[in-house]
């Protein structure tokens, strides 16, 4: 919503940086039901599906917390994975395919000074688990689930959208 905000997650001198010259697109995102990590945790979905993927729920001492949220749990899942020995990625996506398995399709919590220490700024941040979730605003309402390009069906590549500040 705010291309200065979204310029402070794309800051070159982080270490999460892939490129040198890291830019902010304009983008619709296709997600239709988020998890908030904001929001209080489902126990009971979280514990089926860690049932569902071999993990007992009884380890995991959020779960028996009164007020743990989303985020709370997937923190200690993710700390459990390391743990293990899995690598970074590997834990991501067992958690990727974890959340699959509850039914979401991207994550969404507050943000605001936590990864982008820049900017205090309150403001929605927007996950997606695939490429094809985005596409370009320059998409004519061309579409095409299956195709990961978000530059793809630009109506004018020369042409560029103004986002108001």
């Amino acid at each position: 919503e705010d291309p200065e905000v979204a310029s402070g997650y794309a800051d070159k001198t982080s270490p999460r940086a892939e490129s040198k010259s890291p830019a902010v697109y304009g983008v619709h995102l296709s997600i239709k039901n988020p998890i908030d990590m904001d929001a209080p945790a489902n126990k009971s979905n979280w514990a089926k599906v860690l049932e569902d993927f071999g993990y007992s729920p009884d380890e995991y001492e959020t779960l028996r917390k009164q007020n743990a949220t989303n985020e709370a749990v997937f923190k200690e899942v993710e700390d459990e994975l390391e743990a293990e020995g899995l690598l970074m990625w590997e834990g991501s996506e067992l958690i990727q395919d974890m959340l699959r398995g509850m039914g979401h399709d991207g994550i969404t919590h507050m943000g605001g000074g936590r990864a982008n220490k820049k900017s205090e700024k309150r403001h929605r941040v927007y996950i997606i688990f695939d490429p094809t979730q985005a596409k370009s605003v320059h998409n004519r309402g061309l579409y095409n689930p299956a195709d990961p390009n978000i530059l793809s069906k630009r109506v004018n590549p020369k042409k560029s959208l103004k986002i108001p500040a």
